[in-house]
């Protein structure tokens, strides 16, 4: 009881993920390549066998992609103890992130967890701040933004029947994606896809990639993701020639 609905454009799905051959879709100098497409992630193919590895400086609207606050994230928050459950359902962030580790230090603790207070440390950023479990907490930094509403350790005590102590720790990272060279390797298993994600969380939408360095054999394709959700379906560009 399913049909189509002519209003809607069923050949837009094809251009959500689209993969660009070196040498046809897109041409270099072997010096340098520029591309330019539309998406929020792109990634760099090599064949299953690298003959000359050499890097390749990646940069991404001008500026490297180490340098787009928006190409990292948060890992998965440490579990309660003998459990896989997160101590913390959401980590927020006002500030832009530096790649580093996060801890929280348990300083006080209610029976039910519902109530704790705590203290924020980076590995980069340092001591951050202490707060309480019950009111909105945002570090000095504003790298670590918290709700009272992301905090699972009441849950947690309600169904596993156990407790934490003060000093007890909750950890977790900032992780890149992100590279800022593209150096292929040769594959450990040639049946698996020899692939580099330059940039992952860019703003969906229009950029530019360079690629400076020996281009080479070592780079053959580029795969460029675009999620629905920046208006009507239009064709992805590519460059057709190095400027």
């Amino acid at each position: 009881w399913l049909r189509l609905n002519p209003a809607v454009d069923d050949r837009a799905w094809t251009n959500r993920v689209r993969t660009f051959a070196v040498g046809r879709d897109v041409r270099s100098d072997g010096e340098r390549l520029e591309f330019d497409f539309i998406g929020n992630r792109l990634d760099a193919i090599a064949p299953s066998t690298v003959t000359t590895p050499s890097g390749l400086e990646v940069w991404i609207d001008g500026q490297r992609p180490s340098s787009i606050p928006a190409l990292r994230v948060f890992s998965r928050v440490s579990a309660f103890p003998n459990s896989s459950w997160p101590c913390l359902l959401r980590v927020q962030s006002e500030a832009p992130l530096e790649i580093e580790e996060w801890t929280i230090t348990l300083t006080g603790v209610s029976d039910d967890l519902k109530n704790v207070q705590f203290t924020v440390k980076g590995s980069t950023t340092g001591d951050d701040g202490e707060g309480v479990s019950t009111n909105r907490f945002v570090s000095r930094s504003k790298r670590i933004v918290l709700d009272p509403g992301d905090w699972n350790l009441g849950y947690c005590r309600q169904v596993f029947k156990r407790t934490v102590e003060p000093g007890f720790k909750i950890m977790w990272k900032v992780m890149p994606l992100f590279h800022d060279e593209f150096g292929p390797t040769q594959a450990k298993d040639p049946t698996v896809e020899n692939s580099l994600t330059l940039a992952q969380g860019l703003a969906n939408g229009p950029h530019h990639l360079e690629l400076r360095g020996k281009i080479g054999a070592n780079l053959s394709a580029l795969r460029v993701y675009r999620p629905p959700g920046i208006g009507r379906s239009v064709e992805t560009p590519g460059s057709n020639s190095p400027r």
